[in-house]
């Protein structure tokens, strides 16, 4: 597994100036819609997977958690991630997303 930063602030891609959430970048003016777009989708895949798991469907809240992190990796998205392996008895793969929500 590589080792992943969570609490970096994210950064336009185009100039590397800290992303403020914005359509538009502050510095360069690129177009940061796109970004935009995509997290409000990873979001969405993980209220689904939020609302699959309170419906005590793990399949559906798996797939929908595998979604969201395919888009965004958010810290959220991962620790639900691994109690969903814990849940199915994969510890040692909950385990290692544990380790690296740590920074290990």
């Amino acid at each position: 597994m590589t080792e992943l930063d969570l609490h970096e602030p994210l950064l336009c891609p185009i100039c590397r100036a800290p992303w403020k959430d914005e359509d538009t970048c502050y510095r360069c003016k690129g177009d940061l819609a796109v970004l935009r777009r995509i997290r409000k989708e990873a979001a969405l895949f993980l209220e689904r997977s939020k609302a699959s798991l309170k419906a005590s469907n793990l399949r559906d809240a798996q797939a929908f958690v595998d979604e969201s992190l395919k888009l965004f990796l958010s810290r959220e998205a991962i620790s639900l991630k691994a109690c969903l392996l814990a849940k199915e008895g994969q510890f040692q793969s909950a385990y290692r997303l544990f380790l690296v929500m740590r920074g290990r």
